[in-house]
């Protein structure tokens, strides 16, 4: 125990640095992830004949497969089945 004590007092700065970073990283990275998902389905529709999909529902469907992807790598590879 003392020994695990020693470590974290040894490394509390990189621990808090790596906190932060990984907190930083969810906060932004849901908006990012949610434009490129965006991008890509305008992109995919835009080759369609009669135009594809408005705007509207092509957010829809980039909120939609953005869920879909965090539940499924928070739930396991299980939870799809």
């Amino acid at each position: 125990m003392e020994s695990l004590v020693t470590w974290i007092t040894t490394h509390a700065i990189a621990l808090v640095v790596g906190i932060v970073v990984l907190i930083l990283v969810y906060r932004y990275a849901k908006p990012f992830t949610h434009r490129f998902v965006v991008a890509l389905l305008r992109a995919q529709q835009a080759t369609l004949d009669g135009g594809g999909a408005p705007a509207d529902e092509l957010r829809k469907r980039g909120d939609s497969e953005i869920a879909d992807a965090m539940l499924s790598t928070i739930e396991g590879p299980e939870a799809t089945i």
